[in-house]
């Protein structure tokens, strides 16, 4: 593998955690909905600076403060269209 392979898949597990700590709301009930408030603009930051796409942001940052919507792997699905469907290297 060279570098831009190592890359696609560190960023692949950043995209996994990211996904992951925005289900951990899941485990604390009403509290959860509270700190999905804090975690959307860290998450969108975040997924900003990977993927540099307006609109992924802007949808991942609705997604978080929705109540409910946590399940859905959002970066994780961004990583796949970055890659796959763009087919970006």
């Amino acid at each position: 593998m060279d570098k831009k392979d190592d890359t696609k898949w560190i960023e692949l597990i950043f995209s996994i955690i990211v996904d992951g700590i925005g289900m951990l709301s899941y485990a604390y009930p009403f509290l959860g909905e509270l700190l999905d408030i804090v975690w959307a603009p860290i998450s969108m930051i975040i997924i900003g600076m990977l993927y540099k796409n307006v609109w992924f942001v802007a949808f991942n940052g609705v997604e978080e403060l929705l109540p409910l919507t946590d399940i859905f792997p959002t970066v994780t699905i961004n990583w796949f269209y970055y890659y796959y469907i763009q087919k970006r290297d």
